[in-house]
């Protein structure tokens, strides 16, 4: 087993894995992973870019947590701010009639991605709080979670991504 630092560095890193290797597929986000580029970025890329680097962040602290070297409020503080740097520009492409239709699916895979990693997230929550003996419950639940965090950093990757594309080429 890996020291909790070790494990968080490890988490973080894989997780930054995963989306440079989705960023190199063929068909999926064209280009690298680079939030930026060439012209004005609009508030919504920068807003989407910030919230993928939240999502990085909030896997090491999962880790943290999960090795109890941290307590759930960072955890849970960081996780409010990811949320809305998810849902704020997601929002407001899925309202933009001017966005593209794979835009919007990307919108709207990031909101709902992020719905089900926070209900989730609330679902660990309570069976730490009621205190929950079903350890087959927990582990599915837990796990469940992580992958869902995993799922929620490719689409937020994917929003940000578009946002990039989309808006420096208007």
């Amino acid at each position: 087993s890996f020291e909790p630092l070790t494990a968080a560095a490890h988490s973080a890193l894989a997780a930054y894995a995963a989306l440079a290797l989705a960023s190199t597929g063929t068909g999926g986000m064209s280009g690298g992973m680079v939030i930026g580029g060439p012209g004005r970025r609009s508030w919504q890329a920068s807003v989407a870019g910030a919230g993928v680097l939240l999502l990085i962040l909030q896997i090491a602290l999962g880790a943290l947590v999960r090795h109890h070297l941290i307590g759930y409020g960072l955890h849970l503080l960081v996780a409010g701010l990811t949320a809305l740097a998810i849902l704020v520009p997601a929002v407001a492409v899925s309202q933009d009639t001017g966005a593209t239709a794979v835009l919007k699916r990307a919108a709207r895979l990031a909101i709902a991605s992020l719905l089900v990693q926070l209900s989730l997230g609330v679902a660990v929550l309570f069976m730490i709080l009621i205190g929950t003996a079903n350890v087959s419950g927990w582990l599915l639940t837990t796990v469940a979670h992580v992958v869902a965090g995993t799922i929620t950093l490719l689409a937020a990757a994917r929003l940000a991504h578009g946002l990039r594309l989309f808006r420096t080429a208007r």
